[in-house]
Formats: C-alpha cells, sequence, structure tokens
C-alpha cells in the first residue's frame, strides 16, 4: 500500500511539473505576441517593404529548392517572424494566384501612370 502512494505522489508531483511548464510556456507565447503587436503598430501603413521593417519582423527566411509545377519554377518559402516564429499561411491554387498577381500588376501599372 505503501508503494502505491509512492508511486501516486510521485505521479502527481510529474503532473504538477508538466503543469508548470506548460503555464510557463503559455506566458512567454503571450509575452511574444505582445512583442510582435507593439512592432506592428510602429507600422500602420507599409507601402513599401525596406530594410527597417525586415529587420522588425523577420528573423530569418529560408528558401527551399524549386520544383517545376505546370511548367513554372515553385520555390517553398519560410519566414520565421521575430517573437511568433512560423506562420503558416493557407495554400492558394494557382489560379488564386495569378489572379492576385495580375491585380498586383494592374495597379503597379496605374501607380507609374500617375507618376510618370
Amino acid at each position: 500500500m505503501s508503494n502505491r502512494f509512492e508511486d501516486e505522489q510521485l505521479e502527481i508531483k510529474q503532473q504538477i511539473k508538466n503543469l508548470e511548464k506548460t503555464v510557463k510556456e503559455e506566458a512567454t507565447h503571450e509575452l511574444n505576441s505582445n512583442k510582435f503587436l507593439e512592432t506592428a503598430r510602429k507600422f500602420t501603413q507599409i507601402e513599401e517593404l525596406n530594410l527597417q521593417i525586415l529587420q522588425a519582423f523577420v528573423d530569418h527566411i529560408t528558401v527551399g529548392r524549386y520544383q517545376m509545377v505546370d511548367g513554372f519554377k515553385e520555390h517553398e518559402i519560410e519566414i520565421c517572424y521575430k517573437f511568433v516564429g512560423n506562420v503558416n499561411l493557407p495554400h492558394m491554387s494557382r489560379r488564386v494566384k495569378h489572379q492576385m498577381l495580375r491585380v498586383f500588376r494592374r495597379e503597379e501599372n496605374q501607380k507609374r501612370v500617375a507618376v510618370g
């Protein structure tokens, strides 16, 4: 009976350690999220990516090997942000990518015409 009691005590102590670790990790995550949001508030209307913005937000960027998909080279790009790490964005279909590129190019052309 004594052994069973001691085993239960050890198990409870281990559970307490695990819970304390989880609480500490969550507190750190919350603190990091707050730091990221503080940084983001400094740059409310980004129109052009520059070195200052990259240094404020990005820890590192990893570019994977390219693979040919439908005759196009595609690279997997992973951006690791400061304070929050990797952010997984939803997968975008090729059709949606092309639509977005067309809109982006149209906006860029309109800016050039307005400036020129």
